[in-house]
C-alpha cells in the first residue's frame, strides 16, 4: 500500500494536497488513494525555516549555498525529514514524502521563479534531500527502497494552487500580486479564516470543483500559471 506523508504549514495545506494528490493518482494512474494512505506529519513544518533563511540571507547578502544561513536551513530540513521518517513503519520506493512549504515572498511575474535566489533555495532543498538519502543508507536502508521526496514550495501560499484553477481569467492576471494573508485567502475562500471556510463547506466545494468536476482544465491551468508546481506534476503523472 502506497503511503504518502505530507509536511505542511497548516490544515488547509493538508486538505488541498490530499485532494490534489488523490485526483492525480485516480485520473492519471487509475490508482485509488484513500485517507488511510495519507500520513499527517503533524508538527513538522518547513515554511518558517525557509522564510527565515530568505530574510537572513538577503540581509547578509549571502549568495553561497554553503553559507551560514544556507547551512542552518539544510540542518533544519534534515531534522524534519528524519522526524518524518519515524512516522513510517517501513519504507518502499512506492511511498512518498511531500515537502511542502509556503514562501511568503511573492513572485509578481512567473519569470521571477527563475531568479537566482529561487534557484539557490531549490539547490539547498535538493542538497538536503540527497544528504538525507545518504545518511539513511548509512543506517542500513537501501537507496532504492527509500520513499521519493518531492518538494512543493509555493509562493506565497498553498492558495495559489487553487487560485490558478478556480478564479476567472481576469482574476488570474492579478493573483501573483496578492499577499498570502489576508488577500489570497479572501480571494479563494471568501474569508481569511480557514476554520470558517471548513465549517461553511467552502473548501470542500472548491476542491471538488477544481480536482473532480473540472480536473483536466484545473491541471492545465496550474501547469500554465504556477511554474513551481510543474516538476511536481511531472513526477506524479509519469506512468
Amino acid at each position: 500500500m502506497k503511503k504518502i506523508g505530507i509536511i505542511k504549514d497548516g490544515l488547509s495545506d493538508f486538505m488541498i494536497l490530499k485532494k490534489f494528490l488523490s485526483s492525480i493518482f485516480q485520473k492519471e494512474q487509475n490508482i485509488e488513494i484513500k485517507d488511510k494512505n495519507f500520513i499527517d506529519l503533524k508538527g513538522l513544518k518547513i515554511g518558517e525555516n525557509i522564510n527565515e533563511y530568505i530574510d537572513k540571507a538577503n540581509k547578509n547578502e549571502e549568495k553561497d549555498i554553503n553559507g551560514e544561513c544556507a547551512d542552518k536551513l539544510k540542518k533544519n530540513i534534515l531534522s524534519i525529514l528524519y522526524a518524518a521518517a519515524t512516522k513510517y513503519e517501513d519504507f518502499t520506493n512506492k511511498d512518498i514524502i511531500v515537502l511542502n512549504g509556503d514562501v511568503e515572498h511573492r513572485l509578481i511575474e512567473n519569470e521571477n521563479f527563475f531568479e537566482e535566489w529561487v534557484r539557490r533555495l531549490y539547490s539547498i532543498i535538493h542538497f538536503s534531500i540527497d544528504k538525507f538519502y545518504d545518511r539513511m543508507s548509512l543506517k542500513g536502508y537501501s537507496y532504492i527502497n527509500l520513499p521519493i521526496i518531492i518538494p512543493l514550495i509555493l509562493f506565497p501560499s498553498i492558495e495559489i494552487l487553487v487560485a490558478a484553477c478556480y478564479l476567472s481569467y481576469k482574476d488570474k492576471n492579478t493573483i501573483r500580486e496578492l499577499r498570502a494573508k489576508p488577500d489570497l485567502k479572501m480571494k479563494v475562500w471568501d474569508t481569511e479564516y480557514i476554520s470558517a471556510a471548513i465549517d461553511n463547506g467552502k473548501i470542500e466545494n472548491v476542491l471538488n470543483l477544481c480536482f473532480d468536476t473540472d480536473y483536466e482544465n484545473s491541471l492545465y491551468n496550474i501547469y500554465k500559471e504556477i511554474p513551481e508546481v510543474r516538476s511536481f506534476i511531472h513526477t506524479l503523472t509519469y506512468p
